[in-house]
């Protein structure tokens, strides 16, 4: 399977909105983390794994020990991006979006809170 492909990608905006939202916010708010089960298909997995030992795929790679982030590592695409990934990318920003600014929110009354109890 070829991810660079329209027809590849084509699904993306009809996967994401199939997510249940109330879901994936309440795990995101809750665990700080989402899991899309069966958001690609085990093919498209494979294929976008296979890039991985590619390094023309990719513009950076970060090993997180270098940093204190744990064991591992991890790359960032190069653009343009394999359709696939542009276009759940896109698709996801759209869902996700309300719940960041959401959390902004209550970040900016959280340091609003904090900041006037300060001055007091």
């Amino acid at each position: 399977m070829n991810i660079q492909t329209k027809a590849a990608a084509s699904s993306s905006a009809t996967r994401v909105a199939q997510i249940d939202g109330n879901r994936l916010a309440g795990d995101l708010n809750e665990q700080g983390f989402a899991v899309l089960e069966k958001l690609l298909s085990q093919e498209e997995c494979l294929a976008i794994a296979s890039l991985y030992p590619i390094d023309n795929h990719f513009r950076s790679r970060v090993v997180m020990d270098r940093y204190g982030f744990g064991k591992g590592e991890y790359k960032y695409f190069a653009y343009p991006l394999p359709c696939l990934i542009g276009d759940l990318r896109t698709a996801l920003y759209c869902r996700l979006a309300p719940i960041a600014n959401e959390w902004n929110e209550r970040m900016d009354s959280t340091c609003a809170t904090r900041q006037s109890t300060r001055s007091s």
